[in-house]
């Protein structure tokens, strides 16, 4: 998923490091994601699947986004909330090093 919203504003990630290591850089080398110890979990799942069968089964209920889709949608409310403070004369927060 990060992958996949990084890419939507025009940034390839690169992963490297395992764990509490990992990072993923841009295609100038620059770190934009750095795993934080703090919430860091050894023990989770490798991989998270929801069923959404139960709702087609008894609502009816049919999916009409994608997940690629949801996350481009995220991305862009993201985005315009960020441009939204700078025209408010708010700088976007600095991540810590």
């Amino acid at each position: 998923m990060i992958s996949l919203a990084f890419s939507h504003v025009g940034m390839d990630l690169t992963w490297s490091g395992e764990g509490v290591d990992t990072i993923a850089t841009d295609q100038n080398g620059v770190v934009r994601v750095r795993t934080n110890p703090k919430f860091f979990r050894p023990a989770e799942v490798d991989l998270l699947i929801g069923d959404p069968a139960l709702a087609e089964k008894e609502l009816g209920w049919v999916p009409s986004t994608s997940f690629e889709e949801l996350v481009q949608m995220m991305v862009d409310a993201d985005m315009a909330t960020v441009q939204e403070a700078v025209d408010g004369g708010y700088a976007p927060p600095t991540p810590p090093e």
